[in-house]
């Protein structure tokens, strides 16, 4: 039943997002880097930011591969690296 694992605090897609998790991605600014991971704690991408879309709680990523990817606060775990992006910059000779 729904009811009940909205009661225990369980989330579902329908429960919305969360006035955090909007807060999060209204952080998030393009060549802001992050790294992507499932709920088992497995790195799934890593890459930088291109759009946000907080309202809807997703942003769009260019991933180290230069794959377009879209992650779901709702469904991903998001962490923000600190500094300048590593893997776009040139080589120094």
């Amino acid at each position: 039943m729904d009811d009940d694992k909205h009661v225990r605090g369980e989330r579902t897609m329908k429960n919305g997002l969360t006035q955090a998790e909007i807060e999060f991605v209204e952080l998030l600014t393009s060549g802001d880097t992050v790294e992507v991971f499932n709920s088992r704690s497995i790195l799934l991408y890593r890459g930088v930011v291109e759009e946000a879309a907080p309202a809807l709680g997703v942003a769009w990523i260019r991933t180290e591969s230069a794959e377009r990817r879209m992650f779901d606060v709702r469904e991903h775990l998001v962490r923000k690296l600190p500094g300048p992006d590593v893997f776009y910059s040139i080589p120094l000779p």
